[in-house]
């Protein structure tokens, strides 16, 4: 069995990716990296495994992606995953293709995907594996989708909808919500048109035009105060969108999951108006406990359905929201399959870098550290 090398950019939700890299027998080295140093090495003490992984090792260093040559960052390490915003992605997708190093991130920005599948070709040439895309969603609900589909009749019409989102344990008024992960990437929930598919084409339309509410018994369970959420369209499914309608898949919507109260806060606010009341939201902690949800279906005209749903809670003992942990587990065990040769080479997002076999392979692993429960037929 070979050991693998990886190089997380970030401490966010970099701090889940390398706390499950770093518990994996597979694993060698993980060298954690953040603008500050002090964060970096404050976050690498904390996500240090036990005497069960001590051979592991758990590395930190300072790192401003924006300065110098990364080359010699890069060059140590089989994987480089990138838990920074969207935007540093291609500089550093190309870095990582220089160094002749898989490189994956957690994306969620359509123009920044679209941008690095464009080097598709060039990626094969160097022979390594870029996944944009690794998160939650976009990330594990789209491979989930695209393995239903594979389940289903291969002739018959196809829906596909995908419900995710991460909520409060204890909402308070008036949104309540809380600031679960970076306010960039709510911003672009909140701003950037949502592709859905319509009639097997895809159009976009804007995130709150229309709102749903529906009960989810799972989440009422969790927040008995509230019978019901609300769900609203976003950019949250990335490209894929496009890779279903090219399936034939007749109508996609994705989703994001809230308790009530939180379109009323921001539904019409400006951006400069909507920075201004995220800043005042609490943070997860303990204090503040989130819980993430997401339900998978597809079915056909004729009947046939099959789902996925996940469920997973703040983990008191690593301190990790349930946020970081879907998002940052889904995004390792894909980075852990990029390390072991399991996933294609070019830029592809995960339902395409992974053939059939591969997706049930991904699944099964995440599956054993986040509550994944499957209704397959």
């Amino acid at each position: 069995m070979g050991k693998y090398r990886y190089l997380v950019l970030g401490t966010g939700v970099g701090k889940a990716i390398a706390w499950w890299l770093a518990r994996q027998e597979d694993t060698e080295h993980v060298m954690l990296t953040d603008i500050s140093e002090e964060r970096a090495f404050s976050v690498a003490d904390d996500i240090r495994p036990g005497k069960e992984h001590r051979r592991v090792s758990v590395r930190a260093r300072a790192l401003n992606v924006e300065q110098g040559n990364l080359h010699d960052v890069f060059g140590p390490h089989d994987v480089i995953i990138s838990a920074l915003p969207a935007k540093y992605s291609m500089w550093l997708a190309q870095n990582a293709m220089e160094c002749g190093r898989h490189f994956c991130e957690l994306g969620g920005v359509v123009p920044v995907t679209r941008d690095m599948l464009g080097m598709h070709a060039l990626a094969e040439g160097f022979g390594v594996s870029i996944i944009p895309d690794c998160g939650l969603m976009p990330g594990l609900g789209v491979v989930m989708a695209q393995d239903l589909l594979d389940r289903l009749n291969t002739t018959a019409a196809k829906k596909v909808v995908i419900a995710a989102g991460g909520l409060p344990q204890k909402p308070e008024e008036p949104s309540n919500y809380q600031l679960i992960y970076s306010a960039e990437g709510l911003e672009h929930m909140c701003y950037d048109p949502a592709p859905v598919v319509r009639d097997r084409k895809v159009v976009e339309i804007n995130p709150f035009d229309v709102i749903h509410r529906f009960p989810l018994q799972e989440l009422t369970d969790v927040c008995p105060q509230f019978m019901s959420v609300e769900a609203f369209s976003s950019s949250g499914a990335s490209v894929a969108p496009w890779n279903f309608a090219a399936q034939g898949v007749y109508r996609f919507d994705e989703l994001t999951l809230r308790w009530p109260g939180f379109v009323d806060t921001f539904q019409g606010l400006s951006r400069e108006q909507f920075r201004e009341v995220i800043e005042r939201l609490p943070r997860t902690d303990h204090a503040h406990p989130d819980v993430a949800f997401m339900r998978v279906t597809a079915e056909t005209l004729s009947g046939e359905y099959l789902s996925y749903r996940l469920l997973d809670r703040f983990d008191p003992r690593s301190g990790l929201s349930a946020m970081e942990r879907t998002t940052g587990f889904s995004a390792a065990a894909l980075a852990r399959m990029q390390a072991q040769g399991r996933t294609l080479n070019g830029v592809l997002t995960p339902e395409k870098a992974l053939n059939a076999d591969r997706r049930k392979e991904y699944l099964t692993e995440v599956g054993r550290w986040i509550n994944i429960r499957a209704d397959l037929g």
